[in-house]
């Protein structure tokens, strides 16, 4: 082999071969690297800070069929996943409260508390045991996030999407009564 090819060679392998590497590691590990940028919400390093807006395309996603969720909750800058599980909640509670006013269920006791309306409405036979246990799943989640740091780390922005669109759909059926 001529010295000259073989000198070509070595210095391709002394600078390029790193290159490739991270070419070829990307190419391995491109699944989870989507997963795990499609979950970044921001970059801090020391006193720099950057928020990364990922929500505009899932909220036109999330509410392009139904107007049940205020969607200006989402409109402003970046909403972490955990914000964006909290708000859909909290738009269930105002569901479930006006449903219980509308139906004349509301008594001198102030039922804003999200559990006692969904026994209410159940007692009423207004809601099914599937809306029921669809409700209780739905409190207990976002309670989980809430107050459990390790279950927030977990969320996937697939789960979210999921459980943003079953809460439309309780949403809907809360404001039909």
């Amino acid at each position: 082999m001529n010295p000259y090819w073989f000198t070509i060679i070595l210095y391709f392998l002394k600078y390029w071969s790193w290159p490739v590497l991270i070419f070829v590691l990307f190419l391995i590990f491109r699944n989870p690297i989507k997963i795990i940028l499609s979950n970044l919400t921001g970059i801090k390093i020391g006193s720099f800070s950057a928020d990364i807006d990922q929500t505009s395309s899932l909220t036109t996603e999330a509410f392009s069929n139904t107007q049940t969720i205020n969607t200006q909750r989402f409109s402003k800058g970046s909403v972490s996943l955990v914000g964006m599980v909290i708000s859909s909640w909290n738009s269930v509670e105002e569901a479930l409260q006006a449903a219980v006013e509308r139906k004349g269920l509301a008594d001198n006791k102030n039922h804003t508390m999200p559990f006692r309306n969904i026994q209410i409405l159940a007692s009423a036979n207004l809601l099914t045991p599937e809306q029921v246990t669809a409700l209780k799943a739905g409190r207990n989640l976002r309670n989980k996030i809430v107050h459990d740091n390790h279950a927030a780390e977990k969320l996937k922005r697939s789960d979210v999407d999921k459980y943003i669109a079953t809460n439309n759909i309780v949403i809907v059926s809360l404001n039909s009564l």
